[in-house]
Formats: structure tokens, C-alpha cells, sequence
């Protein structure tokens, strides 16, 4: 893992999270603690990061500059950085979803949703990167007094480590399930925030006493790593493992689960399932024709506008979807990169976030938790941005109307066995 990489890719969206909410800190005063959060996180960052070299710099000057970061080999700090990464990314979805449910007319869909929630949900983040904040600067205090010492070549000694600050509390102080705090303990290290991917499914088959296999370890990661930054908190285990065994947790996944998912249903007679197709896309305005022709052909057509809104309406409709996913009824569509931001597109002095990874996290979320249905994703200029279609069964990318209009057409006419739209910039059918 790149310190200074994670760093950065933490203090931007930090900031950018402090600019939103730097709009509205009148309005909402729910939101202030979490703008104050932020803040000092950039705060704490800001001086480790790289100054942008003027044209009279020397080369000298921006090796000494970044090198602040290469130099740092403590992996508390590096594995608090992805964890502070993973939540920050978390409050974004749900910032964009609190606001959405306010403002847009796809918030019907969302009817059942109250800002209250989702506010108590931001709260909840807001308190846990305090901790990750607090953890961060005492890691980095400590971690440069030693170093101190140790560039001086002289011995820190009794007095001095008995000034040194307290460590605050630790990330698994906020894990509820015993098992899952025992197994970070002694497979992971109580010091530890973060963990990488492989690493987890290496350490839960030594725990497991078998070894997990790749499409269990694959599903695994799907779900934890959601936003895709490189590994797993000790929180996202132990929500996913909620109040079960890890044990029983596990067997859920890959080729259990998959068996498991074939017996939640008694043989379905397809013809009675309605086609479903879940679009999401924060210009549905563009897709009109599209969406009529779909309802010609009698399917249903829930449309959303970001990501956030989607995984809340796929959980609150999973009954319906596992169904219908079952028998092979169900397809999305969703676009690449997608503007999710304030009150709307383009509404005077609020800052827009262009979300450039939309189509993959809508992927990786649905694969993560199991869902077989096929995945299109239509775009225009970032068709190049979207080769990881390639990483995933059933799905494609395309930026042509007519794969477009023959994947829904085959969803209408119960053609679950098309493959023309599936791979990477598909142009023709």
C-alpha cells in the first residue's frame, strides 16, 4: 500500500465532503460536528502532503517534499488510512442519498426512506472517523518522535516513553461480535485497522481450519471491500457476520451460498414473473425512449439516480428482486460515471462530485451480494474507463442504442441466454 497515495485519495475527498457541507452548515446543523470531522482530518493530512513544485523549483526540493511519505513503515498508520478511506466513501453515499431523498422526484421510490435515518447513519460515521482521526494523529506523533530518536541515533529513554501520548481507543472497540474481535486479535493484531483482501481469506482459512476457495474468497471481498480501496476493516467483517458465526457466515458464500440461493424458491413458472429492469442513471431524461419501449414489452422499469439510492432500494426490494433474479427476470442498466451531487444538477454554488466509479461499485455490489442478473453498462466518453466488465460474469459496456435496445428486447422477450452485449465497448449485435 502507497502511504502517500491512500493520503491523498483520503484529504481530497475529505474536502470535498467539508466544501459540501460547507454550504449548508445554516441550514443543518446535524451536519456541523461532521464538517468539523473533516476538517481536522485535512488538517492532520495537509502538512505530510507533497506542495506542488513552482518553475523555479528544484528537483531537490520536491524529492525532500514527498519523501516525508515514502519514508513511512509503520503499518498502523498505512491500514488507518485505507479504514479513514472506506468511511469517508460511505458518508459520500450517503450525503448524495440524504439529499436526494429531500429534493428529487426519484425520492418517491424511496418513500420509505426517512432523512432522520439517514442522518443517524452519518452521525454513526461521523463519530467512528473521529476515533479514526484521533487514532491517525497519535499513530503519526508517536511514529515521528521515535523516528527522531532514532535519525539522532540516540536512545529514547524511560522518562521520555512515559511522556508519550496515550493511544486512543481502538477500532475494535466499535466490533459487537466476540468472535470476530478474537479473530482480528490473534490473526490480524490489535493495532491493525486494516487488512488486505488475500490476506483476510488466508487468515479466516487458518482460523476456518480450511482453506477458502477462490469463489468464496471472491464473493468475500465483493462484499467487504465495497468501494473497492484494497481490503477490509474490522467493522465490515463484523457487520457482515452480524450476530452469526464466522463459521456460518462463510458458508453462506460461493459455492454453499450459491446452493443455498437455488432452494429459497419453489420451482417458479417463469411466465408469471414480470421482467424487472433496474436503471440507474443520473440523466434519466436520456433514456426516455428507452424506458418506453421496455413498458411496451411489458417490463417494469424502476429508474434511480445514483448509487446510493440504488443498494437502499435493492435492500428494502430484495425479496422481490431475489425472486424475480431467480427466475432470470431481472437485468440492470447503469451508467459509468455519474454526477451525484447536491440539489440537482448544476444549482448555483453547490459543489458537484463527478462519481467516477459508479458502473464498477454498482457491480461489485450486486455480484457481492449475490445477485446473478446481467449488468450493462451504457456510457459515452468513459467506455474506455470500463474494461473491469471484463472481471465479472454477465456483464458488458457499450456506447450504441441498438445493444442497448436488444439487451432490454431480449429481457422482454424472456431471451436469458443472449450473449451478444456481454465484453468490453460491445458495438454491434
Amino acid at each position: 500500500m502507497d502511504p502517500l497515495g491512500i493520503a491523498t485519495s483520503v484529504i481530497s475527498t475529505a474536502l470535498a465532503i467539508e466544501a459540501w457541507i460547507d454550504q449548508r452548515r445554516r441550514k443543518d446543523a446535524s451536519l456541523v460536528e461532521l464538517w468539523h470531522t473533516v476538517s481536522r482530518l485535512a488538517v492532520i493530512l495537509a502538512p505530510l502532503q507533497p506542495k506542488p513544485s513552482a518553475a523555479t523549483s528544484t528537483s531537490t526540493s520536491a524529492v525532500s517534499t514527498t519523501s516525508t511519505w515514502d519514508k513511512v513503515d509503520d503499518p498502523a498508520i498505512t491500514t488507518c488510512l485505507q479504514d479513514m478511506r472506506e468511511l469517508l466513501q460511505r458518508v459520500q453515499d450517503d450525503l448524495v442519498l440524504w439529499e436526494e431523498k429531500r429534493t428529487r422526484p426519484a425520492a418517491a421510490l424511496l418513500e420509505f426512506l426517512r432523512p432522520s435515518a439517514v442522518l443517524a447513519r452519518i452521525e454513526e460515521h461521523d463519530r467512528r472517523l473521529a476515533r479514526r482521526a484521533d487514532t491517525l494523529a497519535f499513530a503519526l506523533q508517536v511514529y515521528f518522535l521515535r523516528r527522531a530518536y532514532r535519525d539522532t541515533g540516540r536512545p529514547e529513554t524511560e522518562t521520555e516513553k512515559e511522556k508519550e501520548p496515550l493511544p486512543p481507543p481502538s477500532a475494535l472497540d466499535e466490533v459487537q461480535n466476540a468472535e470476530v474481535k478474537q479473530f482480528w486479535e490473534e490473526r490480524v493484531g490489535q493495532e491493525m485497522s486494516f487488512i488486505d483482501g488475500p490476506g483476510l481469506c488466508r487468515e479466516l482459512g487458518t482460523w476456518l481450519g480450511a482453506a477458502l476457495d477462490r469463489t468464496t474468497c471472491d464473493t468475500l471481498l465483493l462484499r467487504l471491500d465495497e468501494y473497492a480501496v484494497g481490503g477490509v476493516a474490522p467493522g465490515s467483517l463484523d457487520g457482515f457476520v452480524g450476530q452469526r458465526s464466522i463459521r456460518s457466515a462463510i458458508a453462506g458464500l460461493g459455492v454453499l451460498g450459491g446452493l443455498a440461493a437455488s432452494r429459497q424458491f419453489e420451482p417458479i413458472d417463469v411466465s408469471k414473473v414480470k421482467p424487472v429492469l433496474v436503471w440507474i442513471d443520473d440523466r434519466p431524461e436520456n433514456n426516455v425512449e428507452f424506458v418506453a419501449e421496455a413498458e411496451r414489452l411489458g417490463i417494469t422499469v424502476i429508474i434511480l439516480t445514483s448509487t446510493a439510492a440504488a443498494k437502499v432500494w435493492i435492500e428494502a426490494n430484495e425479496e422481490l428482486l431475489r425472486r424475480t433474479d431467480f427466475a432470470r427476470r431481472l437485468r440492470f442498466i447503469s451508467d459509468n460515471c455519474r454526477w451525484e451531487a447536491a440539489d440537482g444538477i448544476g444549482s448555483p454554488g453547490m459543489p458537484v462530485v463527478e462519481n467516477l466509479t459508479a458502473g464498477e461499485a454498482m457491480l461489485r455490489y450486486l455480484r457481492g451480494r449475490q445477485y446473478r442478473a446481467p449488468v450493462l453498462i451504457c456510457c459515452g466518453y468513459s467506455i474506455r474507463e470500463t474494461q473491469y466488465v471484463l472481471s465479472f460474469s454477465r456483464a458488458g459496456s457499450t456506447v450504441y442504442t441498438v445493444v442497448a435496445m436488444e439487451y432490454i428486447s431480449a429481457l422482454g422477450r424472456g431471451d436469458d441466454e443472449d450473449r451478444c452485449w456481454e465484453g468490453f465497448d460491445v458495438s454491434f449485435v
